[in-house]
């Protein structure tokens, strides 16, 4: 084996790897990212690094993407995982719980091999994802519908893996050349930069610059424990100490430039006695000429392989006789070209540059052998359609029809964790479609249409536009397909900020008289009303109307009430709430009436009339049709949609009183947009998000959405929902630390008084505003917010607008020393908060304590200020129940505990089925981090959960809830 060259001129960059690893041995995440050009010594730091960790007893996997194969879906992480999950003893991953272990089966050989053999360390003799699910016969559950519900799970599986692994001792992990990562694996990557494992796992990323390198350093931006370096060229100094023994090495130098790999191989040049080359390709050719016949065959056949290679395979890839490679590895070996490491059956190649000069210079009908020549091999060996995809797609001519059903049950396999390769397969598959004729344009089109689906599944929305428009224009006259294909593009057109676009192609459809039925009729006026409404255009009078009246001589109940819908948001634009609030019902009460399956049809206005149900504080009906929705999204695929309603759902869950749970469904909406490639909602996701974390008390993580939030609605076009969202990160991003700020922000997001924002949104946050006002005692500006939000609910009457502009008048009438009135203001938004509940209950509760401790009643303010608390508490409000502690702490009083009753087993039945599972894990004596590895939630989650269920029981502490649980009957 060839000794590793001296890394030279690096100190900087492994005093910085040392030092992370230091920090995850105290047991914290790190990351170590290292940017730089081709050769420049990222594969060198990121090996010594990982050799000083080893020497020191701490676990090591590495792994290196490759540029040729982009086509294995999660190839990296099958190379850096598979093995060491072999390796664990039989038991050592039934922590993860069997759900988990599934979800892991998808995409690793080992654990797919392993649930079919009954253990975890069997190996499937198959390097790609899938193998058991299309191969090896191995028990895997039905890929979920939804792709981004499928690769969240996923997602959170590989970092529960990876705590597991880290559980006991610190773990490394080695991630080379992450820019040639295949899609689905560098999303991957990035989820575990955003969300790293709460453990000792440090991850050394190496990549060049580009795009990859960006996208990398966005998602670690917020782990504590980072260091991110660009690898500069190496000086002459350092440069010479690898050139050592070399006679007159100053050209070398100047030709090299620093880069320390092309210097070595003008020094292997120079030792050869031939020219000095002038390009590391050429250098590399140089080398491969030297060869043997038999090694330069199967080098060649190696590069064809991947790399790490299996010499067998190099063999089959080349065409030669079995037993050949053998000593012709010795001579690749001694070439410099190829490594061989103790303990490894596979080989690698000594550096990517060199598997891509070997590449390069290989004919195109001999890789098309070789990989025809792999594709039989794997196929023989059982290997799965999602590692032969590859070599098929690289191999198979035009009419082999055994290759399309390969490369369609490849896509198939994929569609759900893989979106990209998927498309990719079927894509192939259509090229290679034998001769013409009218079946084989009908399986072309099939083809192409679910090629738009996978590409808009992978997030890439304007590729799955630009194939369902391929499809649209090839259609023959009168196909069924004419209609839903129009009303498919306005949908994707809506959704990506298009509604121009959108209009005119409805406009264009209905002109030329596209539709044959009334129902298709519908479908056309509606989406139009819908592009009218999207648009805020004041004349979409007309297209409502004409919708409404098609829709309902059509017949369905989903047209009628998506275009009362839109109904609805004209009477609000045009200030007429009564005619709005009626329209809202009725929908609701009509999509009650639809079916799920005509439902799934029309998802996108269920966001739209979701929006106006929680305008007019419908929320728990909007609940429940957005989680409705939701299910449809996961159950039909429509992840584009999926992604808003679960971010708007997080809104509905709050207004209920369910911190906890509006935390998690807003973190699966962020993480379904990232998905998804959804700037736009995304932005408001995280805008929601900044909001639900400051109020539940995590102030660092609030700043962190907010921060992102802002930085992407900065890019959007502005509009009502984007100002709203600008508003909300930056009132809530500032609202402790600095109150002139938050509301210099506010102003600059919305407008001075908000204007550009919804007026209800005045309301909502006028207790905020107001109280920063007051803290810079600027009570005139306050008397301006009080007097706007009463004018705002006086207009819409709506309950609890007058309950929030009632306790704003409040804190300003407390302010001026108008106690009478405050009193009585602080009143009446108790009573109206009361019939609306929790937590607005709560909010108007401490606005009375406030007013009543500025009266000079202390005893009463100190009971209020505990009954809001109690309710704060109740519901994951930690901002709001410190805040409330503080205010009975300055009377005298102290915060002894929680108004309600005494903790008994009833009280268990109250809890919702999550609370109860997480309480009969608590009494199983599960902590907190293997509660959310067995229910797939964040330990963030978990702890919201159990705060509520304290609440909810009375109860000081785990310790008294296990007790409680204990004492309960079976079944409870």
């Amino acid at each position: 084996m060839e000794t590793a060259p001296p890394l030279a001129g690096r100190d900087r960059e492994l005093a910085a790897g040392y030092d992370l690893l230091d920090a995850i041995r105290r047991g914290r995440p790190a990351v170590l990212e290292l940017v730089g050009d081709a050769g420049i010594g990222k594969t060198a730091v990121a090996a010594a690094v990982a050799a000083h960790a080893e020497s020191a007893g701490i676990r090591v996997l590495r792994a290196r993407a490759a540029a040729f194969e982009r086509g294995v879906p999660y190839g990296l992480w099958i190379d850096l995982l598979d093995g060491a999950i072999e390796a664990l003893p039989p038991m050592a991953l039934d922590g993860l719980g069997d759900e988990r272990t599934r979800e892991l089966a998808r995409i690793l050989p080992a654990l797919a091999a392993g649930r079919a053999a009954g253990g975890a360390g069997a190996s499937a003799g198959a390097r790609g994802p899938g193998a058991g699910a299309s191969g090896s016969g191995a028990p895997l559950p039905p890929d979920p519908v939804s792709s981004s519900e499928a690769r969240f799970r996923l997602h959170r599986a590989v970092g529960a893996l990876l705590a597991a692994l880290a559980n006991r001792s610190p773990l490394v992990l080695v991630l080379d050349d992450l820019h040639w990562a295949d899609p689905a694996g560098l999303e991957l990557a990035l989820h575990l930069l955003r969300h790293p494992p709460d453990a000792g796992v440090l991850i050394v990323l190496a990549t060049r610059p580009g795009v990859a390198a960006g996208v990398i350093a966005e998602a670690a931006r917020d782990v504590p424990d980072r260091a991110q370096l660009e690898l500069e060229p190496l000086g002459d100094d350092a440069a010479r100490t690898l050139v050592t023994g070399v006679e007159d090495p100053a050209e070398l130098l100047t030709r090299a430039e620093g880069n320390p790999f092309f210097l070595l191989e003008l020094a292997r040049a120079k030792r050869r006695g031939g020219a000095i080359p002038r390009s590391i390709q050429a250098a590399v050719e140089g080398t491969v000429r030297t060869l043997s016949p038999v090694a330069r065959d199967v080098l060649e056949g190696a590069a064809l392989v991947g790399d790490p290679f299996e010499l067998r395979l190099a063999e089959i890839a080349a065409g030669a006789t079995t037993g050949r490679a053998d000593g012709a590895i010795d001579e690749l070996v001694e070439a410099g070209l190829v490594v061989v490491d103790p303990g490894d059956l596979r080989c690698r190649f000594r550096h990517p540059l060199v598997r891509q000069a070997v590449h390069e210079r290989i004919a195109l009908e001999r890789r098309r052998a070789g990989h025809a020549a792999l594709a039989q091999e794997l196929r023989a060996r059982g290997a799965g359609v999602r590692e032969v995809a590859p070599h098929v797609a690289a191999s198979a001519q035009p009419g082999d029809e055994d290759a399309i059903a390969l490369l369609d049950a490849a896509a198939l396999a994929a569609q759900a964790v893989a979106p990209d390769a998927a498309a990719r397969w079927l894509e192939v598959a259509e090229r290679l479609l034998p001769g013409g004729g009218a079946d084989r344009e009908e399986r072309r089109l099939w083809l192409r249409l679910r090629r738009s689906l996978a590409l808009a599944a992978s997030g890439r929305v304007d590729d799955a536009h630009a194939v369902l428009l391929a499809v649209h224009d090839d259609l023959p006259d009168g196909s069924l397909l004419a209609v839903p294909t129009v009303v498919q593009l306005a949908q994707i057109e809506r959704g990506s900020g298009r509604a121009h676009d959108s209009r005119a192609r409805l406009q264009r459809a209905l002109a030329a008289g596209l539709a044959q039925t009334p129902a298709e009729e519908a479908q056309l006026r509606v989406g139009l009303a819908v592009s009218f409404v999207q648009l805020h255009d004041r004349d979409a009078g007309a297209a409502v109307r004409d919708a409404l009246a098609v829709a309902e001589r059509s017949g369905s109940l989903l047209a009628v009430a998506s275009a009362r819908a839109c109904t609805s948001v004209l009477a609000s634009w045009e200030g007429d709430h009564a005619t709005a609030a009626a329209a809202v019902e009725r929908a609701l009460e009509e999509l009650e009436q639809v079916g799920d399956d005509e439902l799934i049809q029309g998802l996108e206005i269920v966001y739209t009339l979701g929006l106006m149900a929680v305008a007019h504080e419908r929320y728990a009906q909007a609940d429940a049709l957005l989680e409705r929705a939701a299910t449809l999204a996961r159950r039909s695929g429509q992840d584009f949609v999926l992604a808003a309603l679960l971010t708007f759902r997080g809104m509905t869950r709050w207004n209920l009183g369910d911190m906890p749970g509006a935390l998690a469904t807003v973190e699966e909406g962020i993480e379904t947009a990232r998905l998804m490639r959804s700037d736009a909602t995304l932005g408001h996701a995280l805008s929601l998000a900044c909001s639900l974390l400051v109020r539940a008390g995590d102030r660092a993580g609030g700043e962190r959405a907010g921060a992102e939030a802002l930085r992407i609605l900065a890019t959007q076009q502005p509009d009502v929902l984007t100002a709203t969202s600008r508003l909300n990160a930056a009132l809530f991003m500032s609202l402790d630390a600095d109150p002139a700020r938050a509301l210099r922000d506010a102003a600059a997001a919305a407008g001075p008084w908000l204007e550009q924002t919804d007026p209800s949104w005045i309301c909502q946050l006028a207790e905020y505003l107001i109280l920063c006002c007051l803290q810079l005692d600027d009570r005139e500006t306050a008397r301006g917010w009080a007097q706007r939000a009463t004018a705002v609910a006086e207009h819409s009457r709506l309950p609890l607008a007058l309950a929030k502009a009632a306790s704003a008048r409040a804190l300003v009438l407390s302010a001026d020393g108008d106690d009478a009135g405050a009193l009585a203001a602080a009143l009446e938004g108790v009573v109206r908060a009361d019939a609306i509940g929790t937590p607005h209950r709560a909010f108007a509760t401490s606005v009375l304590g406030r007013v009543l401790a500025t009266a000079g009643e202390n005893d009463a303010a100190a009971a209020e200020l505990r009954r809001a608390a109690s309710e704060f508490d109740a519901c994951g409000l930690q901002r709001a129940h410190d805040a409330a502690a503080r205010e009975i702490r300055r009377l005298g009083g102290r915060v002894t505990g929680r108004v309600g009753r005494e903790a008994g087993v009833e009280g268990l039945a109250e809890l919702s089925e999550r609370e109860r599972e997480i309480a009969r894990l608590v009494a199983d004596g599960a902590a907190n981090k293997q509660i959310a590895l067995t229910l797939h939630l964040s330990e963030k989650t978990v702890a919201n959960h159990l705060t509520n269920i304290y609440a909810k029981l009375g109860l000081r502490g785990r310790t008294e809830l296990a007790a409680l649980v204990a004492r309960a009957p079976r079944g409870d």
